[in-house]
């Protein structure tokens, strides 16, 4: 749909990625690039890429957000089974405040999750496909998975105490600060 380039933002002096479609695409393609910007835009966590910018010209809608230094999960294996099961949990809670902020991903796949180098944690990129939904309707959606909680909870704790035997402690997350921009810049 559009181009991805790695470029220098100079705003936070790093390396970050610049996604651009043409101003000439359907509507439908730039109405799905800024829902993907304002998603982004909205959302705080470790796991997610950081906003940094949207705009657009006559030519081109750009979004730039943080880089993520790594290999996707279709470019790596697990060495064991307890590694495939914390990188299964930390995808899962990603989704968790996904889903707590009313957003879907619905592009879940090996290539759309990266491995970072430092901290070393599971990203998940690639917000082209959001959708976002109302608190009641994503509520009732995921309100018939309650059945899998105890699994969850469990396979959480599992991790969590085969990180601390790893790792010696909680993880460090990086700081987010987010630029506002209006919405109404997003839509326009």
């Amino acid at each position: 749909m559009g181009t991805t380039y790695l470029v220098y933002n100079l705003q936070v002096n790093k390396l970050a990625v610049l996604k651009e479609i043409k101003a000439y695409q359907s509507s439908k393609a730039r109405e799905l690039f800024a829902r993907e910007a304002r998603v982004l835009q909205d959302l705080r966590h470790p796991s997610i890429p950081r906003f940094y910018d949207f705009f657009c010209d006559e030519e081109h809608y750009s979004l730039v957000m943080e880089m993520i230094h790594g290999p996707t999960l279709e470019q790596v294996r697990p060495k064991t089974p307890a590694q495939a099961v914390g990188w299964i949990v930390e995808t899962l809670e990603v989704l968790s405040h996904l889903h707590q902020q009313g957003v879907l991903h619905r592009d879940i796949k090996p290539a759309n999750l990266i491995l970072r180098y430092h901290p070393r944690q599971i990203v998940l990129i690639d917000y082209g496909a959001v959708k976002e939904a109302s608190a009641p309707r994503l509520a009732r959606s995921l309100s018939m998975r309650l059945s899998l909680w105890p699994f969850k909870f469990r396979t959480l704790r599992m991790a969590r105490e085969l990180d601390q035997r790893v790792h010696g402690g909680s993880r460090g997350s990086p700081s987010c600060d987010k630029r506002r921009i209006p919405a109404d810049d997003l839509t326009s």
